[in-house]
């Protein structure tokens, strides 16, 4: 009987002993277990990594699974650190040899040796029971199911296929359900890029709004197959059974006829889908509403619902987010690429994405019918054959790239596309004009760098690339690419586009049919064989800008039939003497290249019509050269070497048309003993660029004719005579040395000088007491003047000074904008001799801004600002000594006073009056209408000290209604006792902002008078 109990003892004494003596050997055991388990682990995240591309995600069973295995490994090697000294994640390191590493787990693996018998006993038993936990795991593991299909949020296809879900159209929701409901809204056209989802969204709002009882009937008619008249009609006339009746005419490509079609607009309420502008307003649209592409998260869910992707695991750099931002925010290609792709494994994944990057992107069936097809359509519908090999050509540059006007001319040009002799302007014009019908249809985007650039967006590009592909004109090399694929496309294509790609060799090729070739942006490819171009006998253009090869090879004089060669911000330095044999050469373009020094030889290219040397600083231009290219319309120069005897042979040129200079010596600005540039040579000139610091030429606007001046101290009469008649955009830095008024350069002939003027910056002109001082006759010669900038000018004391008998005259009648900063001597902005003064000062004012004007003490005088009706931004900061914006008439006699002084020491001042007229006191006037400054939208008044009042008269602070008021700034105004504003004036305020609030009592004094106006700054500042 005794046997039970002590067989039971004996056993446990001997698993104790064994635990005791055993206890490495155990954990031996469970660390060789654990590797087995962990390795199945990792296996099962694999499979789990890559469910989501089967649209699966993994079972509960399995996380629990895969949870507790986590557990084990963690206590497990607890046990391994504790009684072996050894932790796991240490072997890698010691396997690549660190000596530090090994010598650190040594020393671990002496001092971690359990001895204590206790623990001994407890780590022996912790470890058989982890391995007896281990070995159910594994044995489980096989009757686990991995993977279970994904559960959609009940609500989740209703949220994503609904467009009007998305933030995006939330705008254009508004408009057109407005417009709907508007009585005198007729024609509503909605328009944008064709996959935008144009249609989706105005179904889904006339769906809503049927089903709120908003009308009674809905006449859909497809435009999109082009049906005729009669047909639209009958189709009409079968549906037609009710009065309050939407017409939905889709997918519209050309305008229609309303009438011919006997809709009573007034009856009707029409709605028209189309990717034209054009058709909203060929239709007389009363609204016009574009609908534009996703955000980036919106296009990220989009992609993510369609594809089937509900897990996390498709994170930033991706395969699914390359792929979706391949698509580009374009709503139909997110939907089919998108669905194409759903329950594919990873392997097809990383090969979509890596068709979707080459040379033909759109062999899926699936895809081609559903992307291409509706693209296709937009450009069969590009209505001339011009404009269909504009948009391919300008799918050879990668997509999202920004194109030039100046690029896509150059090539057109060398092309001879027009097939008719054209100017370059001309060819320049038509190429914005068609560009702009392109991008109308949304065919092409506009690009950040304005007006003058487009680009194409990728999935558009893929598209373009396609058709090019079938017709066999042309083909877009992708980044990698092979040099016997480039050899295959040479031998069949017209146009060949190697930009950015990965080549780094080029065999002579065989290419009798290749007339254009760009191989730009290659940086791997730095040697041409000499024999390259031997073949290229039909090549019209070649673009090889930002080329990392040195040198032209020989087989660059047999290009005879080259018309237009582009070598921009490119390596090439030797070999240019080449082509002086390119005797049809019309456009060459060496911006910013390697060249020193042109060669003599290119004098032989009698046929060239644009020269561009802008960036080539130190490039030095042969005597004579230039004479012998007696057809040049276009030139750009940027030498520092610049020669009187270049300037004399760029003279001689009579086509020429556009001139951009660069002149470092301005002593040839002052030059008198002979003329420069003749007036009949700068009035031939469409558009100039003349300069005198590099820098300047950022500064140029879309103002064709530009002079930037600096350090001519005196102005040539050529200068006078030819260059600032014509000027447009005039700048003036440190010109001045001795006091004068603007137009004291030399005796003037013409008081028209600045006739055509419209933008006027003056930089440290230290010499300038006026920019001008003109009677009744002279006040014309800034008429057109738009903005007029005033900097560091130390002597001037009055910026208009008028004298006058005629109170009808309009002075200043274009000036938009005002800007006077940092004018130390200056006491007023206008002023005036002389009774009555002009009724029309600077009518059309829209922007003034003042600051750091240490002795200016008041802005306008009331009849002044009365003026002002336009004047949208007032800017007043630093202006140390301003005691009033607005003063009372009777301070002009002050200012006159003032310039009777100044006057007697100014002489010979070209714009003066011939006849002095006495001063008389000016009147005081009527009290300014509460209702002035109907147009200022925003008011700043910083760092102003000595401010008192905004206006006042006889003691009476005088406010304003600022009816258009939105933003006010204040702020270091502490002598302030009036506020500008009172609790009900400025009902559109919604910005107040204080700056310096480290001492704002002034303000809250201020407000603190006018309870009310108190509770609104603090409510609009929440």
């Amino acid at each position: 009987m005794a046997q039970g109990p002590l067989k039971s003892i004996g056993g446990y004494l001997w698993a104790c002993v064994s635990h005791l003596v055993r206890c490495e050997a155990e954990v031996d055991k469970i660390k060789a277990k654990l590797d087995s388990l962990l390795r199945n682990k990792r296996d099962m995240e694999t499979i789990i990594e890559n469910a989501h591309y089967e649209h699966k995600a993994a079972s509960e069973a399995v996380k629990h699974w895969i949870s507790d295995v986590q557990e084990i490994a963690r206590q497990a090697e607890e046990l391994v650190v504790e009684c072996k000294g050894e932790n796991p994640s240490w072997h890698d390191t010691c396997d690549r040899g660190d000596t530090q590493n090994i010598e650190l787990k040594n020393e671990a693996r002496k001092k971690g040796r359990v001895k204590n018998p206790i623990r001994r006993l407890q780590v022996g038993r912790l470890a058989t029971k982890l391995l007896a936990r281990a070995e159910e795991l594994l044995h489980c593991r096989n009757d686990l199911v991995v993977l279970v299909p994904c559960i959609r949020p009940s609500n989740y296809m209703a949220v994503r296929a609904n467009g009007m879900e998305f933030g995006s159209r939330n705008d254009a929701m508004r408009q057109i359900i407005g417009a709907i409901k508007e009585e005198k809204v007729y024609v509503i056209g909605v328009y944008g890029p064709c996959g935008i989802g144009k249609s989706v969204l105005v179904n889904q709002i006339l769906v809503n709004m049927s089903n709120q009882r908003e009308f009674d009937q809905v006449i859909k008619i497809n435009l999109g197959r082009k049906p005729g008249l009669d047909e639209i009609k009958m189709s009409i006339a079968k549906q037609l059974n009710s009065k309050r009746t939407i017409l939905l005419l889709d997918n519209a490509w050309e305008g229609l006829d309303l009438l011919e079609l006997g809709l009573p607009v007034e009856v009707f309420k029409i709605l028209v889908t189309t990717q034209k502008i054009s058709v909203c307003k060929s239709l007389g649209a009363n609204v016009e509403v574009m609908v534009d592409f996703l955000t980036e998260q919106e296009s990220w869910e989009l992609f993510k619902f369609k594809a089937g992707l509900y897990e996390q695991s498709a994170g930033i750099g991706s395969v699914e987010e390359k792929i979706a931002k391949r698509c580009g925010h374009l709503p139909l290609a997110l939907d089919v690429i998108g669905t194409a792709m759903c329950g594919k494994d990873k392997m097809y994944w990383e090969g979509a994405l890596a068709e979707l990057e080459s040379s033909y992107p759109l062999e899926n069936a699936e895809v081609l019918q559903k992307i291409y097809m509706p693209l296709k359509l937009s450009y069969l519908n590009l209505e001339r054959d011009e404009k269909k090999a504009l948009f391919l050509m300008c799918s050879l540059f990668p997509g999202g790239l920004e194109i030039s006007e100046d690029e896509l001319t150059a090539y057109w040009v060398g092309e001879d596309a027009f097939n008719e002799f054209h100017t370059l302007e001309e060819s320049r014009r038509k190429i914005h004009m068609r560009l702009t019908d392109i991008k109308d249809s949304f065919l092409l985007q506009p690009a950040a760098n304005g007006s003058e650039y487009v680009r194409m967006h990728n999935v558009v590009r893929d598209v373009a690339v396609f058709i090019a592909s079938r017709l066999g004109e042309q083909f877009a090399a992708p980044h990698e690419i092979s040099e016997a694929k480039i050899n295959v496309e040479l031998k069949k294509c017209k146009r060949l586009s190697l930009i950015n790609t990965c080549i780094e060799k080029l065999t002579a090729p065989e290419c009798s049919r290749l007339q254009l070739l760009l191989l730009r942006d290659n940086s791997g490819l730095q040697e041409l064989p000499k024999q390259f171009f031997e073949s290229m006998h039909k090549l019209v253009v070649l673009d090889m800008s930002n080329s990392f090869v040195h040198s032209l090879p020989l087989s660059t004089q047999d290009l005879t039939a080259l018309q237009t060669l582009r070598l921009n911000d490119s390596r090439v330095s030797s070999g240019m003497w080449l082509v002086r044999d390119l005797e049809n050469l019309q456009i060459l373009s060496l911006a910013g290249s390697s060249i020193d020094s042109l060669p003599e030889q290119l004098g032989n290219l009698e046929k060239l019509r644009l020269l561009d040397l802008s960036s080539m600083e130190s490039l030095e231009i042969p005597v004579g050269l230039i004479f012998k290219l007696r057809y040049l319309e276009e030139l750009y120069v940027d030498s520092s070497k610049v020669t009187e005897d270049l300037l004399i042979e760029i003279g001689t040129l009579t086509q020429l048309r556009c001139l951009q200079l660069f002149i470092k010596d301005a002593r040839f600005f002052s030059q008198n003993d002979h003329i420069i540039f003749s007036i009949d040579f700068m009035r031939k000139l469409k558009s100039y660029i003349i300069y005198t610091e590099l820098q300047w030429i950022t500064l140029v606007k879309s103002h064709r004719k530009n002079l930037y001046l600096k350090g001519v101290t005196s102005i040539g009469d050529w200068v006078v005579d030819a260059l600032l008649g014509e000027t447009e955009n005039l700048i003036l830095d440190s010109c001045f040395e001795e006091e004068s008024t603007m137009l004291h350069f030399t005796a003037l002939s013409c008081i028209s000088t600045f006739r055509v003027l419209k933008i006027l910056r003056l930089t440290n002109c230290n010499g300038l007491t006026h920019l001008v001082w003109c009677d009744d006759q002279q006040q014309s010669a800034f008429h057109n003047l738009e903005e007029l900038h005033i900097t560091k000018c130390e002597s001037l004391r009055s910026v208009f000074h008028f004298q006058s008998t005629n109170k009808n005259l309009f002075v200043f009648p274009c000036l938009k904008i005002i800007q006077l900063i940092n004018l130390q001597e200056t006491v007023s902005i206008w002023s005036w001799e002389g009774n009555p003064p002009p009724q029309h000062i600077c009518p059309n004012l829209k922007e003034l801004n003042v600051q750091r004007c240490r002795k200016l003490d008041f802005v306008f005088v009331a009849r002044v600002a009365a003026m002002l009706s336009n004047l949208e931004r007032l800017t007043l900061k630093s202006n140390v000594a301003l005691k009033e914006v607005v003063a009372d008439d009777y301070r002009m006699e002050e200012i006159v006073v003032k310039h009777v002084e100044m006057e007697e020491t100014v002489g010979n001042e070209i714009v003066s009056a011939d006849t002095r007229y006495p001063a008389h006191p000016a009147d005081a006037g009527a009290l300014m209408d509460p209702e002035a400054f109907p147009s200022l939208t925003h008011l700043s008044l910083v760092d102003l000290p000595e401010m008192e009042y905004f206006y006042k008269v006889r003691d009476e602070i005088m406010r304003f209604s600022w009816k258009s008021l939105v933003s006010l700034k204040m702020g270091g105004c502490n002598s302030l006792k009036g506020f500008p504003i009172h609790g009900a004036s400025a009902p559109g305020l919604k910005n107040v902002e204080l700056v310096h609030n480290g001492d704002k009592s002034w303000y809250q004094t201020l407000i603190s008078q006018d309870a009310s106006l108190a509770e609104r700054f603090k409510t609009t500042q929440e």
